[in-house]
């Protein structure tokens, strides 16, 4: 904790610690209720119930299938979840939410304990609250897809990477570091190869932003890989025996070939995920920058405290996977998902500082703030204009806005519920 940050008053902590123990009932209520009360999505949430209702009918738990076909385009964690989720709760719209829903409840819980171990019970509670009401992860949070659990596993996988950064003892490290490998193996098991690829990049640069690449030392690569390998390796084995096309359709097509190609023909320019940011962290956008003021050049040449720490963390966090998913030639709406929980801790560090009156608005962060909010404002009310279905005709929003399918979707889902 740093020094500028003032004590709570008695009120102020009596409401904090209430905050936090009401945090978990109200998730669930969020979250669980009415889950199975809107039909299925066609296409994806159909897929993504039908998948694992056949590995329960056929036994097939290594080779998913798609109505009698080979579907080999992700791996199978979250077919393997919804499978046990249907054969408890039923094969339908519960059984196969369940493990979105709860993965985001999870998601929550953990970024506002990470917030509040480093910067403060204010900012953690102000975290997962921040995170827990922002469109993007609300609606997905809904949605049966493999895009929470991813990030929910990536999520784990940074956190457990900063603490072990951080650790005091070699031991404390070593147990953060195994965390980190079995989570980014669960990630693998979800979505492939970019369980590794973007953890890795964002740690590599946080040491090198600290110039701590020492830590590297403290790593324990040879029991650390075959956790990994333990969990991850099994599955990809078992599946290239199945499949004598494993290799060049799951590995050399879904990984390569999806983001070096426009073979998936989901195209988007270069900007396509900020719209989906702006909107999808609303009503908290302008908020995410309010944390910048906090750094003096010192701080961003080198951050020298463990806020300014896990606050660096945090943009590179958010700064690396929208980069890697914006100039990949596959693109979907969902794939940013990852990003919501590092701009929600950013949101949040500035809202428990304005909350707290610890620090004082400049006028350009008042003008920041405000001008972002009312483009958010602007877009959600096209968003909503064109959910309702009063968009003039002839006009191609889809094509200027790609991501207005999936925000009227999840408008649509929420307008449904009883």
């Amino acid at each position: 904790m740093s020094p500028h940050r003032a004590a709570p008053s008695a009120l102020s902590d009596l409401m904090r610690r209430a905050g936090s123990l009401a945090l978990l009932p109200l998730l669930l209520g969020f979250y669980l209720a009415a889950l199975g009360s809107v039909p299925l999505f066609e296409p994806d949430e159909g897929r993504y119930a039908e998948i694992p209702r056949e590995m329960l009918v056929t036994g097939d738990f290594v080779t998913p299938h798609l109505d009698g076909v080979v579907y080999l385009e992700k791996p199978p964690l979250f077919y393997w979840l919804t499978a046990a989720s249907e054969s408890i709760l039923g094969v339908g719209e519960l059984g196969a939410r369940f493990w979105s829903a709860a993965l985001a409840v999870l998601g929550v819980l953990l970024m506002a304990w990470a917030t509040k171990r480093v910067m403060g019970p204010g900012a953690g509670l102000a975290a997962g609250a921040v995170l827990a009401t922002s469109p993007l992860y609300l609606v997905m949070g809904h949605t049966s897809s493999t895009d929470m659990a991813l990030s929910f596993f990536l999520t784990t996988t940074l956190v457990c990477a900063f603490f072990a950064v951080e650790a005091d003892t070699a031991g404390r490290a070593r147990w953060w570091w195994w965390g980190v490998f079995a989570s980014a193996a669960l990630a693998a098991l979800t979505k492939g190869l970019i369980a590794v690829a973007l953890p890795g990049g964002i740690i590599v640069l946080y040491l090198l932003w600290t110039r701590r690449l020492k830590e590297l030392l403290r790593v324990p690569w040879i029991t650390g890989v075959a956790v990994f390998l333990v969990i991850a390796l099994p599955w990809h084995l078992a599946a290239a025996a199945a499949n004598p096309d494993f290799f060049d359709f799951y590995i050399v097509r879904e990984h390569f070939l999806r983001f070096l190609t426009p073979e998936a023909e989901r195209p988007g320019p270069i900007w396509y995920f900020l719209p989906i940011l702006l909107v999808g962290l609303a009503p908290w956008t302008g908020l995410a920058f309010s944390a910048l003021p906090r750094f003096r050049r010192s701080d961003l040449r080198r951050p020298h405290t463990p806020e300014h720490r896990f606050l660096a963390f945090m943009m590179l966090w958010a700064v690396l996977i929208t980069a890697f998913f914006s100039v990949s030639h596959s693109k979907l709406p969902s794939y940013v998902l990852p990003v919501a929980a590092p701009l929600a801790v950013l949101a949040a560090v500035g809202l428990d500082d304005l909350l707290g009156g610890r620090r004082r608005v400049a006028l350009a962060d008042r003008i920041l703030t405000g001008a972002v909010a009312l483009l958010t404002a602007v877009l959600g009310a096209g968003f909503l204009w064109a959910a309702i279905g009063r968009l003039p005709k002839g006009l191609n929003i889809h094509h200027f806005m790609p991501s207005l399918a999936f925000t009227g979707d999840g408008m649509k889902w929420w307008m449904k519920r009883p």
